[in-house]
């Protein structure tokens, strides 16, 4: 009986994580089929501010890491953050590197605390923030091909 209850903890854990990453799938696809104008809307709604005035896009594009510049600077220090915006970029996600750092590092510890809420020992935990911390990566990639794939479909 002791051996069966990890087991079925490890299981449940599991479980609960697919359920949780097709839930956000979900919440993707219904946000890609709603247009710019309605984000928008949805956006003030959530949020309860006024309606901002429009303003044109800038025609210089922002290249910037992070808004903070001594967070632009070290990531800039480091070669894997300048290629994570472009990929950011080419999947449509208009962040900032310094905010999707912490959207993995959120899903990681949100992952191990699970993990850890659920019973499960120390390696476990560390599959579960790896789990974790590879499902908003793979959520780009995905994004990223599917954007490129859609240009790639206009191309005579």
């Amino acid at each position: 009986m002791a051996t069966s209850t990890p087991v079925v903890l490890t299981l449940t854990f599991l479980m609960v994580q697919a359920v949780v990453f097709l839930l956000l799938w979900l919440l993707w696809h219904l946000l890609e089929r709603i247009t710019p104008a309605q984000k928008d809307g949805l956006l003030r709604l959530m949020a309860r501010r006024p309606s901002p005035v429009r303003q044109s896009p800038g025609l210089l594009l922002d290249t910037r890491l992070s808004v903070l510049p001594a967070v632009d600077t070290l990531l800039r220090a480091f070669a894997p953050f300048p290629r994570i915006k472009a990929w950011l970029l080419q999947a449509g996600f208009h962040l900032k590197v310094d905010l999707f750092v912490l959207i993995l590092l959120g899903a990681a510890g949100l992952s191990a605390f699970t993990a850890a809420a659920f019973g499960v020992g120390g390696w476990g935990r560390l599959a579960a923030a790896a789990v974790g911390l590879l499902a908003p990566v793979l959520l780009v990639a995905y994004a990223r091909r599917r954007r490129r794939q859609a240009f790639q479909m206009q191309l005579p």
